[in-house]
């Protein structure tokens, strides 16, 4: 749990530390490799098993918040990078422009 909170904030420092310079190529590649993070987690984890032993229901809803924590870190990240995508489309919605 420690090693993706760990992946998750740094990969949200990188992707931070690649848009200040413009680099939203690399900053998506960033976002990408915490939603792999969390993917791997699933596999690390197997919620599917834990739910099938009740013995170990504590434990699979620690996996399932700490898996929804991560999730919601990344989909933020990446409303945050469109952010600006948006506000253009937005503006250019209001003053009568079509972006191309």
């Amino acid at each position: 749990m420690r090693i993706l909170r760990r992946r998750v904030l740094d990969g949200v420092k990188k992707i931070r530390e690649k848009m200040d310079v413009l680099r939203v190529a690399d900053a998506m590649t960033e976002l990408w490799n915490i939603f792999k993070r969390c993917n791997k987690y699933i596999d690390e984890t197997l919620p599917w098993a834990l739910a099938k032993d009740e013995s170990k229901q504590d434990r699979l809803k620690a996996v399932l918040y700490h898996l929804t924590e991560a999730l919601t870190i990344g989909c933020v990240s990446a409303l945050q990078l469109h952010a600006g995508d948006l506000r253009e489309d937005f503006e250019g919605a209001r003053h009568g422009e079509e972006r191309a």
